[in-house]
């Protein structure tokens, strides 16, 4: 049987002491541990949808200026793959499904890619042992390899959507959801045009 500690976590009982010490550290999906944890993975896509592209655009920025900020958004991303691997989920039906294999499988299956493809530090390989002349070109690089981690924006809706649900909005609020959500949407097209015009400018 199933059994939902304080903290969070899942815990198994009545089962072999191996399972048991495979599953009991698993976060529940509706954790608060969980729920927070997604909050700023929000508030970070948000971040990088509007700076990113600014930084591509406006070329004044050195590469040491460009590589610093991304140790701790590239950590924190990296754990969240980690906690990808650790967090069960609910099946439409409403089973709760705790069991690392399938976890993992779900996982490779959905949003795997799109997050290593993101989080991996491509600048940091394409920096070393750059010298001379060659510093501006692969600067330039390294921001153009830097909007794969625009690739998340594709989980905001998942993730709007999770957050809403954990804390029990209704279907009106959902709906509205989908409103400020399509706003967003036509204000970060708008965002992305002006600025793809001033880095083509340049």
């Amino acid at each position: 049987s199933l059994m939902m500690e304080d903290d969070g976590f899942l815990s198994v009982s009545s089962v072999p002491r191996l399972f048991e010490e495979s599953r009991k550290h698993i976060i529940h999906p509706d954790a608060k541990l969980r729920l927070a944890w997604d909050l700023v993975a929000l508030l970070l896509i948000a971040e990088a949808a509007t700076v990113l592209p600014l930084d591509l655009a406006f070329q004044g920025i050195g590469l040491e200026a460009v590589l610093l900020p991304d140790i701790a958004t590239t950590s924190f991303w990296t754990a969240d793959i980690v906690l990808g691997f650790n967090t069960g989920y609910v099946t439409p039906r409403g089973k709760l499904v705790d069991d690392r294999v399938a976890i993992a499988k779900r996982y490779a299956s959905t949003w795997l890619a799109v997050d290593i493809l993101s989080t991996f530090p491509w600048q940091y390989v394409l920096a070393g042992g750059t010298k001379g002349s060659r510093l501006l070109r692969t600067a330039r690089i390294v921001k153009l390899v830097r909007c794969l981690r625009l690739l998340r924006i594709l989980k905001i809706r998942a993730l709007i959507q999770t957050m809403a649900i954990r804390v029990g909005l209704d279907v009106r609020w959902l709906a509205l959801q989908k409103v400020v959500a399509l706003m967003c949407c036509v204000v970060y097209l708008s965002h992305w045009a002006a600025c793809g015009y001033l880095a083509i400018g340049y």
